[in-house]
């Protein structure tokens, strides 16, 4: 844990030192969610997956994500804007996006992004695949 620590503080103090635009903000703020879930969905596969082989790259998945979420969040701290809440959803957390239009929308309608209910039925997914139940 030390060494995330260590690479967030580094990337705060680099990005506060750097240029940004509003394009690098709205893309750390919008990946930082995706990562999130990602890290989430790979958080689910040591006590479901059936394969080695998924197990193996859920670990990889999570290895590889949590590094860039405390890189991202270094750079907007650094920036001094905020940081998406680990909570919120990647709509929520995306501001300067007009969600007026998306009223009715599911997150999912979002690249990339499962809907609060599609990651709760996943959630609740086990067994075998002739004994499990499909997240749509």
């Amino acid at each position: 844990m030390g060494a995330m620590a260590s690479a967030g503080a580094r990337a705060t103090a680099s990005a506060a030192q750097g240029s940004h635009n509003a394009q690098d903000v709205s893309f750390a703020q919008g990946m930082i969610p995706h990562h999130r879930q990602a890290v989430a969905m790979a958080g689910l596969a040591p006590s479901r997956a059936n394969s080695q082989q998924v197990k193996d790259l859920a670990a990889k998945i999570k290895q590889a994500q949590d590094p860039e979420i405390n890189t991202m969040s270094g750079w907007l701290k650094g920036w001094g804007e905020n940081v998406p809440d680990a909570g919120m959803s990647g709509m929520e957390s995306m501001p300067g996006m007009d969600h007026s239009s998306m009223s009715g929308m599911n997150h999912s309608s979002m690249a990339g992004m499962m809907s609060d209910d599609d990651m709760d039925k996943l959630k609740d997914l086990s067994g075998t695949p002739s004994t499990r139940r499909s997240c749509r």
